[in-house]
């Protein structure tokens, strides 16, 4: 507890409630197909870069953050858990994601051994990245958080891992 003063910086997340409720039918399966493509494709794009960009020697936990994103970009059961839902259900992906996440989520508090409950926020992080690509948020792309040029209070519900991974803490505070 206590008091700060200084430049604000507010950074928002997806509003998952929202997709959930924001459930519409699907027109065009192969249409819903290219978008879904295009999503898995940037996100595996954007994690190559990010993976390229830090130093060579990099290893540890925040490695590992975009290690098990990619990974799960790959994996095809992963993949095709969501297209087989979009095929069944014939609505929009985004409220397919959204609704996963909260299952996958709900799954996994359940579970009694805590290192795997903590894997949870490596699963909905890859969920996100899909989700923001899908819906062509900017920050997944250019991060509007390493845009920031002076130290700032940064005011957020919550970060996903990769948010703070790509934080540089010497100029946030």
């Amino acid at each position: 507890p206590g008091m700060v003063f200084g430049n604000a910086y507010s950074y928002r997340d997806i509003n998952l409630a929202a997709l959930e409720q924001k459930q519409f039918p699907v027109e065009s399966l192969p249409e819903e197909n290219g978008r879904f493509s295009s999503a898995i494709k940037k996100s595996r794009e954007q994690l190559a870069a990010i993976q390229k960009a830090r130093p060579k020697n990099s290893s540890g936990p925040i490695q590992a953050i975009f290690e098990v994103q990619m990974a799960l970009l790959q994996d095809e059961q992963f993949l095709a858990e969501i297209w087989s839902d979009v095929q069944s259900r014939k609505v929009n992906l985004e409220h397919i994601i959204a609704v996963k996440i909260k299952s996958v989520g709900e799954s996994f508090r359940t579970m009694e051994n805590e290192y795997v409950r903590s894997k949870f926020s490596d699963i909905q992080d890859a969920y996100h990245r899909i989700l923001r690509n899908l819906l062509e948020i900017d920050h997944v792309r250019t991060n509007t958080l390493l845009r920031i040029t002076s130290p700032v209070i940064l005011v957020s519900e919550r970060l996903l891992p990769s948010d703070i991974a790509l934080l540089d803490i010497a100029t946030r505070r």
